[in-house]
């Protein structure tokens, strides 16, 4: 699970996206509330007490997710991964476009070669685009979340809960990595991370049950 910077304003792959205004590329991203700085220029506190402020239907409404599928599989479907995507940041209180790719493990495989230097496959890649070389030009937009659908599978089974819940854990992770949450930059960091983790979907599960999910 991690969250390769983006190089200056380009997206993760060539290919058609499901819908949204971006530049040419398969995973797109659109605007943001303006006057929000980066992620990573706030304490992890800053980006807790915005986060803290309560949903609202009005605020779910606005906010516009594009899910580009290009794997497919039982159980799983884009208007899921879209509702699930409007509710997150409803909870998140990130009234923003934000762009979700779902993808086979070749293609996870290739981003993960391309952008991290690994050459094999990963559950989710996090595109954060307000951070990195040329944020300034893209302020206003939120970034990419990558999820490999094979893979998703794979971890379902082994942790015995459902493909979809899975989907669902992996679209919460890689939207607080674009928020600026890093489990990877301290122990502290960590707990704080998957506490919000756990605390959104336990949100979630209440109005759209899927089960719970195996506790990492």
């Amino acid at each position: 699970m991690t969250h390769p910077r983006p190089v200056a304003a380009r997206p993760v792959a060539a290919g058609p996206v499901a819908a949204g205004p971006v530049a040419a590329g398969p995973v797109a991203a659109g605007p943001v509330a303006a006057g929000v700085p980066p992620a990573a220029a706030r304490s992890a506190a800053q980006r807790d007490r915005e986060m803290k402020r309560p949903s609202t239907a009005a605020r779910r409404r606005r906010s516009q997710v594009a899910v580009a599928s290009r794997r497919r599989i039982p159980g799983v479907t884009a208007t899921a991964v879209r509702r699930d995507a409007a509710h997150l940041l409803a909870l998140l209180a990130v009234d923003a476009e934000l762009s979700v790719a779902l993808v086979s493990d070749a293609e996870m495989q290739a981003l993960n070669r391309d952008y991290r230097a690994t050459d094999r496959p990963t559950d989710v890649l996090a595109f954060a685009l307000r951070e990195g070389e040329g944020a300034h030009l893209h302020d206003d937009v939120l970034g990419d979340v990558v999820i490999s659908l094979d893979t998703a599978v794979r971890q379902a089974a082994a942790r015995g809960h459902a493909v979809a819940a899975e989907v669902r854990f992996l679209l919460a992770h890689g939207l607080l990595h674009l928020l600026g949450y890093d489990h990877e930059r301290s122990p502290a960091e960590a707990r704080r991370m998957f506490a919000r983790q756990r605390a959104l979907l336990r949100a979630i599960e209440r109005e759209s049950p899927l089960g719970k999910v195996a506790r990492r």
